[in-house]
């Protein structure tokens, strides 16, 4: 959709000029904003890129603008031709865009809305022309890309580069890495991603680990990754287990379940009220010695590490 709009020119950003021209010049650079942000919205993403283009050689670019150019120029011309349109804005402001702070946010960017090829382009562009070598940010929005593209290959090969390049990935990125990747099912890469943090004695967030165990128990291995988290000193939310809880009584699967309590009593997670419920309903259905077995564990350890209710129904420690 593309629709003719009217054109903005930015006044040059003089050293010292006093408070009206950098009035005059904030007033310019928010109304381009604006506008491009108009057009964004309207789906009218040839008109943005094109008022962009007429409107940005005199200043660099604020972030917040070119993050939506990137959108616009990459869903509409592709990545050959938007990296070669932004590298040439950086060209022209090198003391702004040469700063590796300023151009990692560009690249999380152009890797957001164009995925690891246009990430790839971009960097490399921005190591041959402006001489800026990738910092661990500047890798860790890369890692990013190709794990939200579910790419595994590309993950890997981005932590070895960036271990070539004497970079390491940091605790945000692998986070990232995790969450990309589980969002396409690859849970072994995930909780590979989890243990190398555990190895650089990084704290994996219980979410993150209540999302693993999530993505296991679908896919049938609650044993095997129970057993690999626990030994990799890891533990997931008290309200991870509570939904893992529910995952076991929706499938009717008692063998899971006890693995679960048996994991959480070695990991000292307590029981709440929500995951109590949730497996004395699966036992009501199971007559079973198992089920009997797996109740039995239940009131084990509510009795050890007993919960009330909060006013959200979730229980906490008393």
């Amino acid at each position: 959709m593309y629709r003719t709009t009217k054109s903005f020119n930015l006044p040059p950003k003089l050293p010292v000029c006093g408070p009206k021209m950098a009035a005059m010049h904030d007033s310019a650079a928010n109304a381009l904003h604006d506008a491009i942000e108009g057009e964004v919205q309207a789906g009218c993403l040839d008109a943005a890129a094109t008022l962009w283009q007429s409107a940005c050689t005199s200043t660099p670019t604020p972030m917040k603008t070119l993050r939506l150019v990137a959108q616009a120029m990459l869903n509409t011309m592709g990545s050959a031709s938007t990296v070669r349109a932004l590298m040439c804005h950086m060209i022209n402001h090198p003391a702004h865009f040469g700063d590796p702070r300023v151009a990692v946010k560009l690249l999380d960017a152009v890797g957001q809305h164009g995925g690891p090829p246009a990430a790839e382009l971009l960097l490399a562009e921005m190591r041959k022309q402006l001489d800026i070598e990738p910092t661990a940010k500047m890798y860790e929005a890369l890692l990013a890309s190709h794990a939200l593209a579910g790419s595994t290959t590309g993950v890997s090969s981005c932590i070895e580069r960036a271990h070539a390049d004497g970079q390491r990935i940091t605790a945000r990125g692998h986070l990232l890495a995790i969450r990309g990747l589980l969002q396409h099912g690859h849970l072994d890469e995930a909780l590979a991603q989890a243990q190398e943090m555990r190895r650089r004695d990084i704290l994996v967030p219980p979410a993150a680990v209540s999302a693993i165990l999530r993505l296991a128990f679908k896919k049938g291995r609650a044993e095997d990754v129970l057993e690999a988290v626990r030994a990799a000193g890891m533990r997931p939310s008290v309200d991870g287990v509570a939904a893992l809880a529910e995952e076991c009584t929706r499938s009717s699967d008692v063998a899971s379940a006890r693995s679960l309590v048996k994991f959480a009593w070695d990991v000292k997670v307590p029981l709440c009220l929500q995951a109590q419920a949730a497996l004395q309903l699966l036992c009501d259905c199971d007559v079973s010695e198992d089920a009997l077995d797996l109740l039995h564990e239940v009131h084990k350890n509510a009795h050890v590490w007993p919960c009330v209710d909060d006013d959200d129904g979730h229980g906490h420690l008393s």
